[in-house]
Formats: structure tokens, sequence, C-alpha cells
């Protein structure tokens, strides 16, 4: 599952940096568990990493942009990532609002992995200095169950 919430965005990358401190508050349902609080136990990419004992997880990226992209290119930049360097197949998308009003885009995605299927949703935020990248995912049969309560949450997002 490392790799799949792992998102990269290969030569896009190149036009951002880590931003300091999350900016962002996001709350999210009761089954899942913060895995660290301590900036110094985190592994440089996430601000903020929570999971469910039963494997689905949740991830939220802060990056500063230094290049002037939209929404919609931040957008097609991900999903063109992960559909044609990663094997995901795009399930759907639509546009979202957060709780404190910044637009966003959601893509849903799929990816059979070693004979099981996983499903993974990314949430974009661009504002006028971060990208908010809200990552989700874990086993189809799992992740589910959950979506419509981690969409909500993500929807509920305050920045």
């Amino acid at each position: 599952m490392r790799a799949t919430l792992h998102l990269s965005l290969g030569a896009v990358a190149l036009a951002v940096l880590s931003a300091c401190g999350p900016g962002f508050t996001l709350t999210l349902p009761d089954r899942f568990v913060t895995l660290t609080d301590d900036p110094s136990l985190r592994d440089g990419r996430y601000e903020m990493r929570s999971t469910t004992s039963d494997g689905v997880v949740v991830g939220v990226q802060a990056l500063e942009h230094r290049v002037d992209g939209s929404l919609t290119f931040w957008s097609e930049a991900v999903a063109d990532r992960l559909r044609d360097q990663q094997g995901y197949a795009l399930l759907g998308e639509e546009d979202v609002t957060a709780a404190s009003g910044e637009r966003g885009h959601l893509l849903r995605f799929g990816r059979d992995i070693e004979g099981h299927a996983y499903r993974y949703t990314v949430a974009l935020f661009v504002t006028p200095s971060r990208i908010f990248v809200v990552e989700a995912g874990g086993r189809e049969a799992v992740y589910t169950a959950l979506e419509a309560d981690i969409e909500r949450s993500i929807r509920a997002m305050r920045f």
C-alpha cells in the first residue's frame, strides 16, 4: 500500500517544494488514528497521515507552488501520472468545495495489485500559495465502506 499512497508528480514535482506547517484542518471518522503528530517523525512528504486498523490510509501533502498552475492543470497532471505511469484506471472525478470555500477537484482511481483490487482517491485544492493534496486508499472491499465518510471529511476541510 505504501506505493499506492505515494503520489509522485514526476516532472511536475520540479515546480513544487514542501511547505512549512499544515495550514489546514481535516477531521476523519473515528475509525482513523493519526500516525504521528510529531513533525520530526513524519517521512517529510506528508503533513498528516492516518490509518484504520484494516489498512485504509489517508495522507495530506501541503506543497508550495512556484508556477501559476490552475486547478485544472494540477488535476490533469495528477491523473496523467497515475494513469499513464502507475497503471491506475480513472473511475470518476468531480469538483468539490471545502467548507472554507476553496474549490477543489476529486479523482477516484482503481487498480489491481497482486490479485487484489485497490481504490485510491486524490483531492486537490489550489490556493494562492499552496497545493493541498489529499490521498486516500486501501483494498477495495474495505475502502468502499469508508469512501463516503472520507469524501465528507474532505469537503469539510478548512484552509
